[in-house]
């Protein structure tokens, strides 16, 4: 539709095609207006098949159509629906692309994992999703949460999220977050290099306070996944190598104003 020209009949030649009443294409055009106009065909029986009721006569819907994706996104007399809201209609009120997730499918997967493992601090992870109102409901479910940057942890804050249930992780983290993290004594610093434990530890002491870190360790494992997601391969971006980790450890008398407690593993 970018290349439509407004219509002027003098212009036209043999096989320019005419689309509606106001625009044209030139013949060499022919490939690319079959593809649109089969993209708008579509779209439109879409939208037809979404706002138009379906009669008593219909055929029957197919298994697959029939088959919950989930318990809460799932169809229903031939209308796809998330818990008891029609998709159609978000659709229709809010246009699309719209983002539609299911709070109560959330929830019902943080209390699988607390049930699983009741004593383990379960951190979801901010960059999964940000929305405020998921991050609060989770929040006030009783889990943490895990942030990559100082924004996430405002979010997190705002949320109602406590400052000893944050963890801060991620690579590449600037002195400035570190100072904003570490003033606000959240509960975790995930360190993922050598230069980071000394940066962690020079804030720490200017602001007097002890800082509890865990090691992000690469195990040197290469998983049959796409190279642009591998994370813990020895070529990878992500953790210290077990020479890091043994070497900081070694010497973590040199760190006073960190604990080290934990290890990180992806």
């Amino acid at each position: 539709l970018l290349l439509a020209a407004p219509l002027n009949a003098g212009t036209l030649q043999d096989g320019d095609v005419i689309i509606g009443r106001e625009a044209w294409f030139t013949s060499g055009d022919q490939r690319l207006i079959a593809a649109v106009v089969s993209q708008l065909d579509f779209a439109l029986n879409q939208f037809d098949r979404i706002n138009t009721p379906t009669p008593s006569s219909a055929p029957p819907i197919s298994e697959i159509e029939r088959a919950p994706l989930n318990h809460c996104v799932r169809h229903i007399d031939g209308q796809l629906y998330c818990n008891e809201v029609s998709l159609s209609q978000i659709a229709i009120e809010h246009g699309t692309p719209s983002y539609v997730y299911s709070l109560k499918q959330v929830l019902e997967n943080y209390a699988a994992l607390h049930n699983a493992f009741p004593q383990a601090e379960i951190h979801f992870s901010v960059k999964s999703n940000n929305n405020p109102a998921i991050l609060a409901a989770l929040i006030t479910a009783g889990a943490g949460v895990d942030t990559v940057s100082a924004g996430e942890i405002h979010l997190a804050r705002k949320a109602g999220a406590k400052a000893e249930d944050i963890v801060f992780a991620g690579v590449g983290k600037t002195i400035g977050e570190l100072y904003y993290a570490i003033s606000r004594n959240i509960g975790w610093i995930n360190i993922e290099n050598p230069a980071e434990v000394t940066a962690v530890n020079v804030v720490a002491a200017e602001q007097d306070v002890m800082v509890r870190v865990a090691l992000r360790y690469n195990p040197d494992v290469t998983a049959n996944t796409n190279k642009r997601i591998a994370t813990g391969h020895h070529a990878a971006k992500f953790g210290l190598t077990e020479a890091d980790v043994r070497q900081i450890l070694d010497n973590s008398s040199q760190f006073p104003n960190i604990r080290f407690e934990g290890l990180h593993i992806h």
